[in-house]
């Protein structure tokens, strides 16, 4: 099983390395990224305009000023509802981007997560089979992680950090960063001595062999191209 941990404080992450492990990145998911990606928050406001729009023109019974007043009213109480609802999911975006922290060591993944309940999540490279992008034309976009057979997280646990609708076997993931190609990159250069160590012993491709060629080929919104269709 891939090891979970207690909460650990990243900021202290150099001090805890093995020897000859160098810290090559850290940064976190962006707060409107994760409201729009995670939540879609435009989505939610705009099912409550058309709604409010629907409540205006539909026919009701009754006197026509108190139907306009019942109207107005209930408009009303729908933009209360909708900008409660839309404020509730900035709310959990920024405790989310505010609690996570994602670090790239040259020996592993290391992801801080949790809102309720912190914990940290260590993947080292031998324990990754595969990876890829999920990227938006923006730029922005998610590192998706397939783990080696018999490596498993728990898809609740690790939500929202782990790839979309993959619930059979979950691929953790480094959502809704800023530039995913340059976090990619710093990936791929860092596995790219246990991939060239594993292909290097008798009998890896039997066992498997990890893959981050798909990193490189990514396209926006195309599904992963190595990490599990």
């Amino acid at each position: 099983m891939t090891e979970l941990t207690e909460a650990e404080d990243i900021v202290e992450l150099e001090k805890q390395l093995t020897e000859g492990e160098t810290l090559l990145w850290r940064g976190a998911p962006t707060r409107a990224l994760i409201a729009q990606r995670l939540f879609h928050w435009r989505k939610v406001g705009i099912y409550f305009v058309l709604l409010g729009a629907w409540r205006l023109i539909s026919p009701s019974g009754g006197e026509l000023e108190t139907s306009v007043a019942a109207s107005a009213g209930s408009v009303v109480n729908l933009a209360i509802v909708g900008v409660g609802a839309i404020g509730i999911l900035q709310l959990l975006a920024h405790l989310i981007a505010r609690t996570t922290q994602y670090t790239i060591t040259s020996q592993r993944i290391v992801m801080r997560i949790g809102v309720a309940l912190p914990m940290t999540v260590n993947l080292p490279f031998k324990h990754i089979q595969d990876a890829g992008i999920r990227r938006s034309r923006n730029g922005s976009g998610d590192l998706c992680l397939k783990l080696m057979p018999g490596q498993r997280v728990g898809y609740g646990l690790m939500w929202p950090h782990v790839r979309p609708f993959r619930f059979v076997s979950p691929q953790p993931s480094l959502r809704c960063l800023e530039d995913v190609e340059q976090v990619a990159k710093v990936f791929v250069d860092a596995i790219k001595p246990t991939v060239t160590a594993a292909q290097a012993e008798p009998g890896t491709r039997d066992r498997g062999n990890p893959d981050v060629s798909g990193v490189a080929d990514a396209h926006p919104d195309l599904p992963l191209a190595a990490a599990g269709r």
